[in-house]
């Protein structure tokens, strides 16, 4: 994932919360309009994910489930949700719904550290 100094600092600035893409329809014109278009507004995390997409020009948000874990009544069994690069172990942003937390790795990685094999 290839991006500059300002979106890196733009991206973790999104995922702190500190900076809503809502309120930057012109930088995040599709996240704005698919917002725009749901009868129900989206979790902020889902429309954090999607600015991100939107941002570093990845190739969607993509889950990763486990079905041996419960994570809650959203989430059911999908234990993460990350932006595709396009490879497996290529690093990428993934947000942890087991744990709530934002981690920079891949989620080739990621999921064989939660698979014992």
């Amino acid at each position: 994932m290839d991006c500059s100094l300002f979106e890196a600092n733009l991206a973790l600035l999104i995922m702190r919360g500190r900076v809503d893409p809502l309120s930057h329809p012109r930088r995040f014109p599709v996240t704005c309009e698919w917002v725009n278009a749901c009868y129900n507004s989206p979790r902020a995390s889902e429309i954090k994910l999607c600015a991100l997409d939107e941002l570093l020009r990845t190739y969607g948000v993509e889950p990763i489930n486990d079905e041996n874990t419960y994570v809650d009544s959203f989430y059911g069994n999908i234990i993460a949700t990350y932006l595709n690069t396009g490879c497996a172990y290529a690093t990428t942003i993934l947000l942890d719904h087991v744990h709530s937390r934002w981690r920079l790795t891949s989620w080739g990685d990621f999921y064989e550290s939660r698979v014992s094999i």
